[in-house]
């Protein structure tokens, strides 16, 4: 379920930065892909620093919305979830900060 999964927005110079936190799994993946889904902005910051669990739909729903983000999306991995990037080998396809 998705007790605790938040998404949250704070207004950059040109861009946003969205901070989300909680379990990233089945359950909040599609929440995050629509609640990314409107934002048209010339640069986003995702700041997963607050996510406590990754599964792989959660990581499916990270790889869409950098797909339809393209370029402008960076990404800040946590600490309970860098080493998944870098074991998932999405270092080299994501843009990580």
């Amino acid at each position: 379920m998705a007790t605790g999964f938040t998404v949250a927005y704070s207004r950059t110079g040109t861009g946003v930065r969205v901070l989300v936190s909680g379990d990233l799994d089945i359950f909040t993946g599609p929440i995050l892909r629509h609640r990314l889904a409107d934002l048209n902005e010339d640069s986003m910051v995702l700041d997963l620093t607050g996510v406590t669990f990754i599964d792989s739909s959660g990581l499916r729903a990270l790889l869409d919305v950098f797909e339809a983000a393209g370029r402008r999306l960076s990404v800040i991995p946590g600490p309970t979830n860098a080493r998944f990037f870098e074991m998932s080998g999405l270092q080299g396809k994501l843009s990580l900060e």
